[in-house]
């Protein structure tokens, strides 16, 4: 519990240093019905080896998706290429010591064309999810708790 306080404080504090847009809970009710699609991956986010990776087919238009149940609160299911990944996201009032919005996900197991896999394991590894408002943003931590990749993904229905 103590580990997790101080990597929450860590990473805040880190948040908080960046010149980027106000990260909040995920604004349930604005998410439900919500289309959004992958707009980037960014390797080693924060440090001096940041990169960014673009997943192929870039042009798919339906790939790498995530779309917001209407009906249940906190589920949203994701579309690489040919796999369908499902996701529960628990509230921060559900994980009090924290209050961030911390991520379950089952995916089903195709083998991919193109970067299809990779979008699936990325997926699979998130732990924490971020609104900006016009933005979501999924993290994946390393073994050393530091943000290995970082998900934006971009709003595309109104």
């Amino acid at each position: 519990m103590k580990y997790k306080l101080i990597l929450l404080l860590a990473f805040l504090v880190a948040l908080s240093s960046c010149a980027k847009p106000e990260r909040h809970e995920v604004p349930w009710e604005d998410l439900k019905g919500t289309q959004w699609k992958l707009y980037e991956i960014r390797r080693n986010y924060g440090h001096s080896d940041d990169r960014i990776i673009k997943l192929e087919p870039q042009d798919c238009e339906n790939c790498y998706t995530l779309t917001f149940d209407e009906e249940k609160t906190g589920y949203a299911t994701g579309v690489s290429i040919e796999n369908t990944v499902d996701i529960q996201v628990l509230l921060g009032s559900e994980i009090p010591e924290t209050g961030l919005s911390m991520v379950k996900v089952s995916v089903t197991e195709l083998d991919e064309p193109f970067d299809g896999n990779q979008y699936c394991d990325f997926m699979r590894s998130v732990t924490i999810i971020f609104s900006t408002g016009f933005q979501l943003e999924l993290y994946v931590f390393d073994d050393d708790n530091r943000i290995n990749y970082l998900l934006i993904f971009e709003r595309i229905n109104p």
